[in-house]
């Protein structure tokens, strides 16, 4: 059960990281007085909702490193990810791998498809630009 206790150790931790209950605890519980019964349930029943009724629709595996920033093209058809590992890579709505942009020489940091979803456009950490062309990606 979702005690008063246990939702000012709860809060500061979601909002701080890995920080362990004491005095920032205490600070929010002073400063903001306590929590009645309802806004406790409520606090609680979304940290649940949050942490165990997440759904996972697809995963996008194959990035040798942390995925940077992603896409989706105009009619939602393909998705576009951008990484650390110097590379974009285009894939089905299904999480099926598509192609892998190479060229860039640093960390891809951006990626976005052009409004009619002919031209996909990546920035990297090296200070180039590619404009590649949907058609021959795929």
């Amino acid at each position: 059960m979702l005690t008063r206790q246990s939702l000012w150790i709860w809060v500061p931790s979601l909002r701080l990281g890995t920080r362990k209950p004491g005095k920032i605890s205490e600070r929010y519980e002073q400063k903001l007085g306590g929590a009645d019964s309802n806004t406790e349930r409520q606090v609680g029943d979304a940290l649940r909702q949050a942490v165990y009724a997440t759904n996972e629709y697809n995963r996008l595996s194959g990035h040798k490193a942390a995925v940077m920033a992603v896409d989706v093209s105009p009619d939602s058809s393909i998705i576009a990810s951008a990484s650390v590992d110097s590379t974009v890579k285009l894939w089905q709505r299904d999480g099926t791998g598509l192609a892998t942009l190479k060229g860039h020489k640093g960390i891809v940091r951006a990626v976005k498809f052009s409004s009619d979803g002919e031209i996909i456009a990546s920035g990297s950490d090296d200070g180039t630009i590619k404009l590649s062309p949907q058609t021959e990606a795929c």
